[in-house]
């Protein structure tokens, strides 16, 4: 599932970086911590950028109004190819260009973001979490019966290397005659 919003953005100090992904549009890499979208904006690590306004300034012809449009990392530019990082980083930042000297201005972006995605991210945080987790306990616990040669009793199918009999196997799989 994907869950697609905007958000308004300053044309300078947004606080994010993205990173390019070769193929496709760029996505954030990092949120700065006290950045603008940190404490703003929902906006996380992994987020696609889709779209955004843009200016199209035209260096030929000074004097000329820059024309607002609004950049689409998705679609082709004029020439048929789609945008590189490059191009879609000067796009971001065309509204900062233009707004140097007058007022400050503000971009709208689009992004894009994987819910399945997150969700395995969410999941696997946890595991490793809980892994660690379980794994101090079993530390401090192995620690502690060192220091104090007490054995703690142990859980339902827990057991220690003392507790293994080298004779007998831990697990037996039962076997059945086959008639041939």
């Amino acid at each position: 599932m994907v869950s697609v919003y905007v958000v308004s953005l300053p044309a300078t100090r947004m606080g994010l970086v993205f990173r390019d992904v070769g193929a496709g549009p760029p996505v954030v890499e990092s949120v700065l911590l006290n950045g603008y979208a940190h404490e703003n904006t929902d906006i996380e690590e992994g987020d696609v950028l889709l779209r955004c306004s843009a200016y199209e300034i035209d260096v030929d012809h000074p004097n000329l109004a820059p024309k607002k449009f609004i950049f689409d990392a998705t679609r082709p530019t004029p020439d048929g190819v789609l945008p590189n990082f490059a191009t879609c980083m000067r796009a971001l930042e065309s509204t900062a260009l233009h707004s140097v000297g007058f007022l400050h201005r503000r971009v709208s972006c689009e992004f894009k973001r994987d819910i399945h995605d997150q969700r395995e991210h969410d999941e696997h945080r946890w595991l490793l979490d809980t892994m660690a987790r379980v794994g101090r306990l079993e530390a401090d616990r192995e620690m502690t019966e060192a220091r104090t040669g007490a054995s703690f009793s142990r859980s339902v199918g827990e057991h220690s290397d003392a507790d293994a009999d080298a004779r007998q196997p831990l697990f037996m799989e039962e076997i059945y005659p086959v008639d041939d």
